[in-house]
This record gives structure tokens, C-alpha cells and sequence, in this order.
């Protein structure tokens, strides 16, 4: 329906193919996140929950297994950066990446919602460095840091459709 044509383009397009989850496993996902997924996020599910292929960055974080922890995630990074607008109740947090910035829909708004991002680079940021032998934990500055922001992008299928094109802004 909503993301017919865009996964027409991405199966042609000779990337890695996707994989989808079952109608029970995004049943159990809203049961777990206690909100009903808009349409376009759902067929989204459908088709690349579990696997979405060369579809985003190796850094962002969207898959099945981790959109639980996801929810729970991006309230912390609110409250690390100091937000102080409420983001909204029914907020379904669909993507992270970099590790302090998320992309969210609301369940409210519409079968097809626009999707938001909030975009935070902290002035410091800790660091965990692993090898066999040893861990090692740095703090960096960073000299690029930006105050937290809440943006309101295109809809959930056009959003889709801009990584499928390649036409992300990155």
C-alpha cells in the first residue's frame, strides 16, 4: 500500500535483500510497546524489520530485536541532554544512530505519520575501546557539539523512499 513502489525500487536495485517479521512478531511488539503501529510503519515491518539490507547505515540501529530497547533508550538521551519540550505519549521511536540522536513516529498521527528526529551532539561523550586483553574508557570532548532539537521531517513512506534513492541529505 504505502511502500509498494519503494520496495519494488529496492528489490531492483540488486541490494542485499531484505527480511521481514510475521504479523504475530509486530502484534507482540505493539503488545510489548502498548501502542497500535501506523499502517505504513507496520508494512515497513513486514518487509525489513528483521533485515533491512543495505537500506540504512551500518550505525543505525532499526531491527526488530532492538526496537524494545530502543523506546527506553531514546528517553535517555532526552533526559541526558536536557530537552525540556515533552515529546509526544505515543511516541514509537523507529530508529537510532550515532548513539545520541533517534528518529520517531507518533501512533496518532495517521496511517502514513511524519517521522521526527531529535538530534543532540553532547559536548562530551564517553568512549569504550575493547581488545582481548583490556577495556579501555575515554572521554571526548567533542568539537562539534549542538544542543538538543526536535524536527519534523516528510512521512513515514517518503522518508523510506529517500533512503531507498540514496537521497538522505547525508
Amino acid at each position: 500500500m504505502y511502500l509498494d513502489t519503494i520496495q519494488g525500487q529496492y528489490a531492483s536495485s540488486g541490494r542485499t535483500p531484505t527480511q521481514g517479521c510475521t504479523n504475530a512478531e509486530i502484534q507482540e511488539l505493539e503488545r510489548q510497546i502498548g501502542l497500535a503501529f501506523p499502517v505504513a510503519y507496520r508494512e515497513f515491518l513486514a518487509w525489513a524489520g528483521h533485515d533491512a539490507g543495505e537500506l540504512f547505515h551500518p550505525d543505525e540501529e532499526y531491527a526488530y530485536g532492538d526496537l524494545l530497547e530502543l523506546q527506553t533508550i531514546a528517553q535517555d538521551i532526552v533526559q541526558e541532554s536536557g530537552f525540556r519540550d515533552p515529546l509526544p505519549n505515543d511516541m514509537i521511536v523507529i530508529q537510532l544512530y550515532w548513539g545520541m540522536q533517534f528518529a520517531f513516529i507518533s501512533a496518532s498521527e495517521g496511517e502514513n505519520p511524519p517521522v521526527y528526529e531529535f538530534l543532540w551532539v553532547p559536548p562530551e561523550m564517553t568512549v569504550r575501546f575493547q581488545s582481548p586483553e583490556t577495556m579501555i574508557t575515554k572521554t571526548i570532548k567533542s568539537p562539534l557539539a549542538k544542543p538538543p532539537r526536535l524536527m519534523k521531517g516528510v512521512r513515514f513512506s517518503q522518508w523510506i523512499a529517500e533512503y531507498v534513492t540514496g537521497d538522505t541529505g547525508e
